[in-house]
């Protein structure tokens, strides 16, 4: 990510703080549900919930995050999950529409893309992981304040429903020729499959030439 200020709590961890700070969401089971169910407009919550950040010394989880979000990708070589996401944010808040509220992250499908509107759009993420968490994004960039919550499940099988019933959209599509040398290159890994390359941390936006937004 390029010329982004990013933060990441984890939700085991921080739960007791930002419920206290924000007086809210003691029966919330991750970020998703406790953002979801605060009455505030996206950019009012956002400052509120960076009163966590300028108050506490939390243990920062964004590497960790990002390299488990990223895994789910068909490649993260150019752009990285958490970047495909904001740069959809970007357009919704400047005006402009993405094809549903509900979608994959990209032709993978281990990811779903939920987009809702607080007066301001913000996405929370739903991640096939092998074993179930949550965090927080707290992105202060040039363009928006942005806050991205997200949840790691063993089954996103509800997600993947949502997605069905608003058309089945894929959020970011890789173009012929990308996925034809990605498979190429995977043939010649063996045992590896395709996600010999998913472990290379990804900490820049790129437009990459070779892949398309499906907005």
């Amino acid at each position: 990510m390029e010329n982004k200020n990013v933060v990441t709590y984890l939700w085991s961890e921080s739960k007791s703080v930002f419920t206290a700070i924000l007086n809210r969401g003691k029966r919330a089971n991750n970020f998703n549900e406790f953002i979801f169910s605060y009455p505030l407009p996206k950019d009012k919550l956002f400052f509120e919930l960076m009163k966590v950040r300028e108050n506490y010394k939390l243990n920062d989880a964004t590497d960790v995050t990002l390299l488990t979000e990223d895994n789910v990708l068909f490649d993260s070589t150019n752009d990285s999950a958490i970047d495909i996401v904001i740069r959809h944010l970007h357009t919704l808040n400047a005006g402009g529409k993405v094809q549903s509220m509900w979608c994959y992250l990209d032709s993978d499908k281990k990811a779903v893309v939920h987009f809702i509107n607080k007066r301001g759009w913000y996405a929370e993420v739903f991640f096939l992981c092998n074993e179930d968490f949550s965090a927080l994004h707290l992105i202060d960039d040039p363009e928006n304040k942005i806050f991205i919550p997200v949840v790691f499940k063993k089954d996103i099988s509800q997600e993947v429903k949502m997605v069905s019933i608003s058309g089945g959209k894929v959020l970011y599509q890789y173009l012929p020729r990308v996925t034809m040398e990605f498979l190429g290159k995977n043939s010649t890994k063996k045992g590896k499959g395709k996600n010999f390359s998913k472990n290379k941390k990804v900490t820049h936006y790129q437009q990459g030439r070779d892949k398309q937004d499906h907005l």
